[in-house]
């Protein structure tokens, strides 16, 4: 049953061909391409998180369901981030100061009152059932700190991401854009290295292919999509799949910061593969 949903997903969402023509950055992945693309991989962190609650199934769902999570494992999510970071450098070139404004007063308080409102019903829910939590847990949930059991990881790297981004920008003179992605991604270094020693490497081994979106989208034109376009979206998939699930092999037996190098190269495996995606699916 797995099987047959999944290929009726690819079949529903996969963009059909098109004729070529000349796109700029902000047309290259629209909202319609990036929600199909979005949608397969929704799919596959729901099958994912389907897996621990080991429900009944054939042989052949079963099997999928291993696979999903050993192969992809936590690059599921990096597309997400790369669309995320693709759409706030799109938004930043067209509305300036206000889209940084936006980020703080309506993007932020947007998603974590969202959040902290399914936070409450879980809790309301797994209360009913018995369950009973410390209110520090309670309340470290809200914001995604902390868990009752639920996704919070994502949520709250999100939020955080939408704070660095409307404070470096926020502090820049408008269209300093090169500027302000160099900035991010000097302080989003340290970031990982922070979140290493308090979460498990899931949490920050993802997390900077938003600020590669962001250079995507600035960089991306019509000739840079051509010459990348069709078959050279295998190339960083293949890339950056081996490299996210070997940098930490790689480096091994570094005697300094061993746990951070292989961090960050996990990072830039999940940027290739998140890019090689783009290429797949943008609107050539």
């Amino acid at each position: 049953m797995l099987l047959i949903l999944f290929i009726l997903l690819l079949v529903g969402v996969l963009p059909g061909k098109s004729r070529e023509v000349a796109v700029d950055g902000a047309a290259y992945l629209s909202r319609r391409h990036t929600s199909m693309a979005n949608g397969i991989f929704i799919c596959l962190v729901f099958l994912s998180h389907l897996r621990q609650y080991e429900p009944w199934l054939g042989e052949i769902d079963s099997w999928i369901l291993v696979q999903n999570s050993q192969m992809l494992g936590q690059l599921m999510v990096a597309p997400f981030f790369f669309f995320s970071g693709w759409g706030m450098m799109c938004s930043l070139q067209k509305k300036g100061k206000d889209y940084v404004r936006s980020l703080v007063s309506t993007r932020f308080p947007g998603l974590l009152l969202k959040f902290a409102a399914a936070v409450l019903v879980f809790w309301a829910v797994q209360s009913v059932l018995g369950q009973r939590y410390s209110w520090e847990q309670v309340l470290l949930s809200l914001v995604g700190w902390r868990s009752l059991g639920n996704s919070n990881w994502f949520i709250f790297m999100t939020l955080l991401m939408y704070l660095m981004v409307a404070g470096v920008f926020a502090l820049l003179p408008r269209q300093r854009y090169v500027q302000g992605m160099l900035i991010l991604g000097a302080i989003l270094a340290p970031v990982v290295f922070a979140m290493g020693q308090l979460k498990p490497p899931y949490w920050y081994d993802t997390i900077l292919c938003l600020p590669a979106g962001m250079w995507w989208c600035y960089l991306c034109n019509s000739k840079s999509i051509r010459v990348l376009r069709g078959h050279g979206a295998v190339c960083p998939v293949l890339v950056g799949w081996w490299v996210y699930h070997h940098a930490r092999d790689l480096v091994e037996g570094l005697p300094v910061l061993s746990f951070w190098c292989g961090s960050m190269l996990a990072n830039f495996g999940a940027v290739f593969f998140a890019w090689g995606v783009a290429l797949a699916v943008g609107r050539y």
